[in-house]
């Protein structure tokens, strides 16, 4: 039900934004995310891979707060005041479009989620292996997304 509202709400949250879900809509979208990820129980047969699989559902934002946070610490800024320094901001500075910056994070958030499905359905060695590829990805993204132009 909340993913049907979401995805509701995402088409009126085009550009130009009809409706704005503010804070409260987004701390309680945090909130369930956090309370579902603690609560889920993967079938991984890895006892590491079942803690990873929350970790990769929210990589994304993870990715995102790590490199603002970092970033602004290199500045000698401080992480708790807001800034232009987050992914889409970088990605749009880079030459994106606003359109296809939320379509590249969105893809990204996709292809961890689609590696934290696999990794709890897959039996073996090969979860182990999509580990370790998704957690280098991830890697890879951080540098490159920290060497980006700040704000």
């Amino acid at each position: 039900m909340t993913a049907g509202a979401t995805l509701g709400f995402l088409v009126w949250n085009k550009s130009p934004a009809k409706i704005y879900m503010g804070d409260a809509g987004a701390l309680f979208l945090g909130v369930l995310l956090a309370t579902l990820t603690i609560r889920f129980e993967p079938s991984a047969q890895l006892q590491l891979s079942s803690y990873f699989i929350p970790v990769l559902l929210l990589a994304i934002p993870i990715l995102d707060t790590s490199v603002a946070v970092f970033s602004r610490i290199r500045r000698d800024v401080s992480p708790f005041q807001g800034g232009q320094d987050h992914l889409s901001h970088r990605l749009i500075r880079a030459g994106y479009s606003r359109k296809s910056a939320a379509l590249s994070l969105w893809g990204l958030s996709a292809f961890f989620a689609l590696a934290a499905i696999l990794i709890s359905l897959i039996d073996g060695m090969i979860e182990s292996y999509i580990l370790i590829i998704a957690v280098a990805i991830w890697l890879a993204l951080f540098g490159l997304f920290f060497k980006t132009k700040d704000a």
